[in-house]
């Protein structure tokens, strides 16, 4: 989305750079995180129980959650400094406008992931109780046997 942000340029690190060139690391690696993220997901599709993809996946949100925070901080410098030149007249209103869009998108983005993730460390605890339970059930099983097989032997 950031493609639609023509002509604004801003300063990060004391370098004067447009704006899609700041963001192309943090969208290459995005698109990275995101494929595997795919992957990942298709295999959780048809088998829902493994463990191995489920870390793999809360890894590679948590990945993605830290792009997506220092895309939307570069975005927010860049409104701000996007502000500044729009009221020298540098820039017009619609790359004005361009600029808060994108932190608007990439805002929502961001809340999106952390209850993705939020929902994936769930379906962990789901997992943790399930095997707590059968390990209880285990327990008493061996109990019984203690007392029903090897206490009259």
């Amino acid at each position: 989305m950031a493609g639609n942000i023509k002509g604004v340029i801003i300063e990060i690190g004391g370098n004067t750079t447009k704006l899609q060139t700041a963001l192309n690391d943090v969208n290459k690696n995005t698109k990275n995180v995101q494929t595997e993220l795919k992957a990942v997901e298709r295999l959780l599709k048809f088998d829902p129980g493994n463990t191995e993809a489920l870390a793999q996946k809360q890894k590679l949100l948590a990945e993605q959650i830290e792009n997506t925070k220092s895309k939307l901080d570069t975005l927010k410098d860049a409104q701000e400094q996007a502000k500044k030149q729009l009221a020298e007249g540098k820039i017009g209103e619609e790359q004005y406008r361009a600029v808060a869009r994108e932190v608007e998108f990439t805002t929502k983005q961001l809340r999106d992931l952390e209850e993705e993730l939020k929902s994936t460390n769930n379906k962990w605890k789901e997992f943790g109780d399930k095997a707590n339970e059968a390990g209880e059930k285990m327990k008493v099983v061996g109990e019984k046997m203690s007392l029903g097989l090897t206490a009259p032997i």
